[in-house]
């Protein structure tokens, strides 16, 4: 699999988070992403040490090195680490994940936590692929609170590799500029997974209340529609009413954050109960698969370029 390195450069020392990676050299200077960085230690946790050309062969052996997260390299030396170099003003990834960008490419090439970049989009964020797909949203464990406020869902919470909401603004400005297909996986207590695929998925930008728009591809889903009937709807907040149930605000009676109509079908934001049961209907739920009174143990939303768009 082709892959791409992530750069972090200063003088003298070339920093680098790298994944598997191809020995072609032509593109270099488009999948570098150049960041300064200061008073940051070399001398821990070498796995290898060897001679090197440039940064870029040191680059591919640590990314064929099983225990290579970083490398640094300096007047041909090239060695290898096994952790993750960080300082306050660097991108940290999760530890045991290597990790690549693309510079000005809105796609996902591979599985891990990876540095999404697009230029284009202003868009630069951490970010989890499974494969070509881009993770937005999951629930798995109760860790992460989503019953938050309008700036949290705009700006986004949570972590790549545990319960996260990439955030509102970022998807808008991920899905502004080409078609994206979504698609809802979802988990029961007792082992089931299925999922709903969905065409010409977008967000609308904060001045539409990010308003979702989302086609159910029934041929290509294994579970009914419990979505698209929200298409064309913006997304509230229990600080932030713009649904249209009159005197009730969805947001603050189901617990989290969601593009409600009349505070129907799903809501796969509301409160993780740690079992099945949402007698109130406040649960992680997708009515179309187990109803409004169970709660989901996994949840995840997931999106990724149009074919013939990448």
């Amino acid at each position: 699999m082709a892959a791409l390195l992530t750069l972090i450069s200063l003088t003298p020392f070339c920093i680098v988070q790298c994944a598997a990676y191809s020995d072609s050299t032509a593109h270099m200077s488009e999948v570098f992403l150049d960041t300064r960085l200061d008073d940051v230690r070399f001398s821990t946790d070498i796995v290898f040490e060897f001679p090197a050309d440039r940064d870029i062969h040191c680059g591919i052996l640590c990314s064929r090195h099983s225990s290579c997260l970083t490398f640094t390299f300096h007047q041909g030396q090239c060695q290898g680490h096994s952790a993750i170099m960080t300082s306050a003003s660097a991108h940290t990834v999760a530890m045991g994940a290597k990790s690549f960008a693309t510079s000005g490419s809105s796609r996902c090439i591979g599985d891990g936590v990876h540095l999404f970049v697009d230029p284009s989009l202003n868009v630069k964020v951490t970010v989890l692929c499974e494969a070509d797909w881009l993770v937005v949203q999951r629930r798995q464990d109760g860790s992460v609170d989503f019953e938050r406020g309008w700036e949290d869902y705009k700006n986004g919470f949570g972590k790549p590799t545990g319960e996260l909401w990439l955030g509102l603004e970022t998807m808008h400005r991920l899905t502004s500029g080409q078609p994206w297909e979504l698609q809802v996986t979802l988990g029961d207590w007792e082992g089931n997974v299925t999922y709903a695929n969905y065409n010409n998925f977008s967000i609308s930008s904060a001045a539409d209340n990010f308003t979702l728009y989302a086609d159910y591809l029934e041929d290509r889903s294994q579970v009914n529609d419990s979505l698209a009937r929200n298409s064309g709807y913006q997304f509230t907040t229990y600080d932030a009413d713009n649904d249209i149930q009159k005197n009730i605000n969805c947001a603050n009676k189901l617990n989290g954050g969601w593009w409600f109509v009349k505070c129907g079908d799903s809501n796969l934001n509301g409160l993780y109960m740690n079992s099945s049961d949402a007698p109130d209907t406040n649960g992680v739920r997708y009515k179309q698969w187990l109803g409004t009174e169970y709660s989901l143990k996994f949840a995840q939303m997931k999106i990724r370029p149009v074919q013939g768009f990448r």
